[in-house]
């Protein structure tokens, strides 16, 4: 989405896709993508690259995209009930829905038996590619025609 005229789609496998920030013992806090310097995690600008953000800015692009979204229904699930909104699929679903309202994106969203990271991730992917394929035959990046 932060490239709608370089790339015509994007595939999203169980995405960590927290808002507004990640739970305090979540891996994206850790591994540097949202980080500054030696700070791995820094809030503001894990919120300029959040997805509400890129969908945002996706919008008035005025280009045209897919977005194809799949989650397992095994992934991890947050232990304390008050984190469960935090579940992989539940943000995932949440993503895909406001994806859907996005003028010129349209979306895809499943789920999947089993976790993404297991043997069935090859599969999903493999779909997942050719949905994106297949849409990008109908839904080609660029500017709207009038």
């Amino acid at each position: 989405m932060e490239q709608p005229g370089v790339f015509g789609a994007g595939i999203v496998l169980s995405p960590a896709v927290y808002v507004p920030l990640p739970p305090s013992d979540s891996s994206t806090r850790d591994f540097g993508a949202f980080g500054k310097g030696k700070d791995p995690f820094v809030e503001a600008t894990y919120l300029k690259l959040n997805w509400p953000t890129a969908l945002k800015s996706f919008a008035a692009s005025g280009l045209r995209s897919h977005l194809y979204i799949a989650v397992g229904d095994d992934e991890y699930k947050n232990p304390k009930a008050i984190d469960a909104t935090h579940d992989l699929d539940f943000e995932a679903d949440v993503v895909f829905n406001q994806a859907a309202r996005v003028p010129n994106l349209t979306s895809e969203f499943r789920v999947v038996d089993g976790g993404i990271a297991t043997d069935a991730s090859g599969n999903v992917y493999q779909r997942s590619r050719r949905r994106v394929r297949w849409t990008g035959s109908r839904t080609r990046a660029g500017r709207m025609s009038r």
